[in-house]
């Protein structure tokens, strides 16, 4: 066994590769390390393995001609010890019946060799997102679970989410397919079509929310509580929200201070649904080229906190109320930005509250909002918390720097 060392090991995807040919073993290890991920090589399915019983890992490699336990027979057990495991299986040119083998026994992937290197590694790029789609899917079908019937509000703002994506990418692609800027091949489709896919991406993260909405707005919500690490779930979280910021050009400044061994209590997809809401909104509404601000703490007497702050439009104060107080029947006169926001705003308090937690928000005209979200202490798991009191959040006007972003600070009430 060798874990390989990193250019930037902080978050890093950990991958194991198991191939009996050296080459192809250091081929294979030194590409993926230098596009930042975390590996550890086997030499043989056994070693391999041993390994996979004793380490998480987010992808595996296994090539198929190996002896003793050959890539088949290691593709099968590795789904026995973790069904959601990616596999990716390396094999001959032309080989279709070992590919349609390895694709009965839980593969996920295949690279013919001989292997080109720099299309493997997007090929992994590929399968991991496919694998967080599927993962993304997985908690949307658990959700659905417990649907009921849609209050009429929510559903209304939910279709007024839905709608705006779907046009601008429709009227996107009518461009293209006009070619009102020149025949196909003008480098301005590209952009066209970067940005359709973008919105598109949208229409499914709107598509999920509908399902988690439904869930949440359920009579007798149930909660399938575990003890999760505090640090690791809102990072998870942050990182998911970080490729729509970075899209629209938006910095996110996180401050998280969480001790690596607290443990909290709770439903996994339902809070990280509620950290990610109270993220998107603040990305989705905040200008472009300014920033976003996170604060993820403990406090002694409040429990997890967990405050994002934005330099958007503020919240009408009759909008503020009806987030916190409960849905209610959807006003007509509500302003789009009010309405794209409530959603995201009302399932993290409902979120909240079906862990004992809430939902607080300050929005002030022309500073912009800070949206905090509270769990019990009574959640949390740990040796000793020793951390100071704090209050609510609220932002500090932002101010535009020469050398960077609009920035604010999170600050008490």
């Amino acid at each position: 066994m060798q874990e390989l060392p990193l250019k930037s090991s902080q978050n890093a995807k950990r991958v194991i590769v198991a191939d009996d040919d050296p080459f192809y073993r250091e081929m294979a290890s030194s590409s993926l390390v230098a596009a930042g991920y975390a590996v550890t090589v086997a030499s043989d399915g056994t070693e391999a393995l041993e390994l996979l019983s004793q380490l998480p890992f987010d992808l595996a490699v296994f090539d198929i001609t190996m002896p003793g336990i050959d890539g088949y027979e290691l593709t099968r057990r590795a789904r026995t010890l973790n069904l959601m495991l990616p596999v990716i299986v390396v094999t001959g040119q032309d080989d279709t019946d070992s590919v349609e083998k390895a694709f009965t026994v839980g593969a996920t992937s295949f690279v013919a060799k001989p292997v080109n290197w720099p299309l493997f590694v997007q090929q992994v790029h590929f399968v991991f997102r496919a694998a967080q789609t599927e993962a993304d899917l997985r908690d949307a079908k658990r959700t659905a679970e417990f649907l009921s019937d849609l209050k009429g509000r929510v559903l209304s703002v939910l279709v007024s989410e839905f709608e705006a994506p779907l046009r601008a990418a429709t009227g996107l692609l009518e461009l293209v397919r006009k070619e009102t800027y020149g025949p196909l091949g003008h480098r301005t489709y590209l952009d066209f079509a970067n940005d359709a896919y973008a919105r598109l991406t949208e229409l499914k993260a709107v598509q999920l929310k509908m399902l988690n909405t439904g869930r949440v707005l359920a009579e007798g919500l149930s909660l399938h509580e575990e003890d999760l690490s505090l640090k690791e779930l809102v990072r998870d979280a942050i990182e998911s929200v970080r490729p729509k910021a970075d899209r629209r050009r938006i910095e996110i400044d996180e401050r998280v201070t969480i001790p690596d061994d607290i443990r909290m209590r709770c439903d996994r997809s339902l809070v990280s649904q509620a950290l990610k809401s109270l993220m998107e909104s603040a990305v989705a509404l905040s200008p472009r080229h300014s920033a976003v601000t996170i604060d993820a703490r403990m406090d002694a007497a409040q429990g997890f906190l967990f405050a994002v702050g934005d330099s958007g439009p503020a919240l009408p104060d009759k909008v503020v109320r009806e987030i916190l107080a409960g849905p209610r029947q959807h006003n007509s006169e509500d302003t789009s930005v009010a309405v794209t926001r409530n959603t995201s705003l009302t399932m993290s308090r409902v979120l909240a509250e079906a862990h004992q937690g809430n939902l607080a928000i300050r929005s002030t005209q022309g500073e912009g909002t800070v949206a905090r979200l509270s769990l019990p202490r009574s959640r949390i798991a740990a040796p000793q918390i020793d951390v100071r009191p704090a209050g609510p959040t609220t932002p500090v006007r932002p101010t535009l720097g020469a050398n960077g972003p609009a920035r604010f600070a999170l600050q008490k009430f």
